[in-house]
Order: C-alpha cells, then structure tokens, then sequence
C-alpha cells in the first residue's frame, strides 16, 4: 500500500473526506495535491540517499509548501456547508 493511503491525512481522505467532500471538485485536487506531496518526498529520500544534500532540501522545501496550501484547502473545504 503506497504511503500517501497510510498516513493520517490518506486515512481522513479515502475516510471521512470522501464521505462529507467526495463531490466537491475541491476534494479531487486535494488528493492529487496529497499524492504530489508523497512523491516529492519519494524524490527527496531519493536525492538524499544519493548524497544530493541540495536536491533532497529543494525537494523538501517543495514538500513545505506544497502542504501549506494543501492545508489551506482543507480549511477551505471544511468551511464550506455541505448538505
């Protein structure tokens, strides 16, 4: 099982989120937004192990914001009355 489906935010998305969010079109961009957050970290351990120190921290700095804005729309989202 692929770690984006693993971590707390993957079990709220395929949980709860999908239940209350599923169809808003915002909910589809947050899954795609959590799994790029995924992969650039894959990309960043990746550039670590390799000895790149200046590629793993531009792939975690991706990763910083990235998730800032994934966290906004889940505020967003979730101020949003659903029926």
């Amino acid at each position: 099982m692929a770690a984006e489906n693993q971590c707390h935010l993957g079990l709220w998305l395929n949980g709860q989120g999908r239940l209350y969010y599923g169809r808003d079109p915002r909910y589809a961009l947050l899954l795609e937004q959590h799994a790029e957050i995924h992969e650039l970290a894959r990309q960043a351990k990746a550039a670590l192990d390799l000895g790149e120190l200046n590629a793993a921290r531009r792939y975690g700095q991706d990763v910083a914001e990235l998730s800032a804005i994934v966290l906004a729309g889940i505020r967003q989202l979730s101020a949003t009355p659903q029926d």
